[in-house]
């Protein structure tokens, strides 16, 4: 019996196919290195432009810190008030070197933004030390000239050095995520030329890849949404995203003629905490004092983490003060409750300010500052509370 022979045309398919599944497998592979080369630009994404803009916010907060306490104990002439803001002097300093030091590490613009903030910041520390002299010599006159003369300047230009960076940051993420969707429509390209020249299998197992980098590149988008706008800690909302709720809820408000409450929070004696049981106890803290809040609220309440040991709720679509200081009592019972830290029961206490939409304010600056205000008259309440009331006790 004669062998079998293929037809000339089963040959040219069978070459035609043997072609195409190589061009198959070599697409592929460059499929499967533009979807690494995805979540590598991801990863840079989320290891270098957020975390040092957050670095940089996070070392104007603790600059902020200095400033303001330093000023409140001059323009209050209270030498102990600035003896204290003096103590806390050099964990703050450095606190702030820790911060630019991630800032300096993954920072990917001009080395010499980071060198302006560090030579600017040593220029203000002897004049810091000046108006701090003058204070505790009792010339506070002498010390007020110089915070507006110098010491002011000085931090501003820190501040402007560090906004410098923070926005090099946060531009460099935006062309960043610009790269992953280019990179994504890329991907789509050659996966959607492989089906159409290809056959049901390789439609199914193209339409598969495409589904897969597309839930990939969505989740780390979303994930990236997500990261700017939320405290990475609490996992609430920011202070951008905070402002922009409140905006929404003012025009609500002045349409429909209801109120808006703003309660702005702070931790009292928070930094004992972080000193005696460590800074993960604190983080675990304000963890928990974020659960706490957000168990209280309304679904239509917000509450937010402005940074260090500062929260803030909104309170919108209010009938009447009475509604919203409801809402205020509600989270004053919650977050004062004592915390089970490190094995260590201990008094949990917040000074709280609160402030409501028209009468303290008509905008969102006016009514944020109205609430701080508000709670800074409510520290001395606190500091002549009883003494055992604010004694940081634990027990095993």
């Amino acid at each position: 019996m004669p062998p079998h022979r293929l037809h000339p045309y089963s040959k040219l398919i069978l070459a035609a196919y043997g072609i195409f599944s190589v061009g198959l497998l070599l697409t592929c592979l460059f499929i499967i290195r533009e979807v690494n080369g995805i979540l590598e630009t991801v990863d840079t994404l989320y290891l270098h432009p957020f975390s040092v803009s957050n670095a940089a916010l996070e070392a104007k907060n603790t600059l902020a810190t200095i400033r303001n306490d330093l000023l409140y104990g001059v323009l209050a002439q209270d030498l102990k008030k600035l003896q204290d803001a003096v103590d806390d002097i050099p964990d703050h300093d450095q606190q702030f070197a820790k911060f630019l030091d991630i800032v300096s590490s993954d920072y990917l613009g001009d080395t010499q933004d980071v060198a302006q903030v560090r030579r600017v910041f040593a220029q203000w520390v002897p004049t810091r030390s000046a108006i701090i002299a003058a204070a505790k010599g009792g010339d506070f006159d002498l010390a007020r000239r110089m915070i507006l003369d110098s010491g002011t300047p000085a931090y501003e230009s820190i501040n402007q050095a560090l906004a410098v960076i923070i926005e090099f940051a946060r531009n460099k993420a935006s062309a960043l995520r610009g790269q992953v969707r280019e990179q994504s429509a890329q991907v789509n390209r050659l996966l959607y030329a492989t089906i159409f020249t290809g056959f049901f299998a390789s439609f199914v197992c193209g339409l598969f890849v495409v589904r897969h980098v597309q839930r990939v590149v969505s989740r780390n988008e979303e994930l990236l949404r997500h990261q700017a706008t939320h405290d990475p800690l609490t996992r609430l909302p920011n202070r951008p995203l905070f402002r922009d709720r409140l905006a929404l809820a003012l025009n609500v408000a002045r349409r429909e003629k209801s109120m808006v409450g703003v309660l702005y929070l702070d931790l009292d004696r928070f930094k004992a905490i972080n000193d005696i049981l460590g800074h993960e106890a604190g983080d675990d803290l304000l963890a928990l004092v974020a659960d706490r809040i957000s168990h209280t609220l309304r679904r239509s309440d917000t509450v937010a983490r402005l940074g260090g040991d500062e929260f803030v709720v909104l309170i919108p679509d209010a009938k009447d003060l009475e509604e919203i200081r409801r809402v205020a009592d509600k989270v004053a019972v919650a977050v004062n409750q004592p915390a089970l830290l490190k094995g260590n029961t201990v008094p949990v206490r917040a000074s709280l300010g609160l402030a409501a939409f028209p009468g303290d304010g008509d905008e969102v600056d006016a009514l944020i500052a109205s609430a701080d205000a508000a709670m800074y008259r409510d520290k001395p309440a606190c500091a002549h509370a009883p003494a055992d009331a604010h004694r940081l006790e634990t027990t095993q």
